[in-house]
């Protein structure tokens, strides 16, 4: 027989997902997000710097969060044509409807501070982006 955790299943041995893992999404304890945000690189260097403190300050003790799983905001490469900010937060509990609307205020947020020209210019690189990724020359991918 399989056996059971909080939130990861494995079936029963030489059935035919024996060796696989199945992941209960249904059981899971949160939901969590990674984005990337890309601010071009002729953006003056106090914009770079102010740009990861914004979306802090946005995600700063957010609806859905638990202490033992804080936000997480870093500049974190140097792309082609870019610089790239990571975005990894959690959102508990688990309701995929709430999370989403939660998550189009933190993408309509990031969007309106970064347009009112107070952080980083946004990057114009046109070269495809993987899913979950956003570009603001293009518009918000979710």
């Amino acid at each position: 027989m399989g056996t059971y955790s909080l939130f990861t299943l494995s079936p029963p041995p030489r059935s035919p997902a024996g060796d696989k893992t199945i992941h209960n999404i249904g059981k899971r304890p949160f939901i969590r997000q990674k984005t990337n945000v890309r601010i071009a690189y002729d953006t003056p260097p106090e914009k770079v710097e102010r740009a990861p403190e914004v979306i802090r300050q946005l995600l700063d003790n957010h609806e859905g969060m638990e202490e033992k799983h804080p936000p997480r905001v870093f500049l974190n490469d140097f792309l082609e044509n870019s610089i790239n900010i990571l975005i990894i937060y959690w959102y508990h509990p688990p309701d995929y409807w709430q999370f989403c609307a939660f998550h189009e205020q933190v993408c309509l947020g990031i969007i309106k501070q970064f347009t009112a020209g107070q952080v980083a210019s946004v990057s114009r690189d046109m070269s495809p982006t993987p899913f979950r990724e956003f570009l603001f020359a293009r518009s918000c991918w979710v």
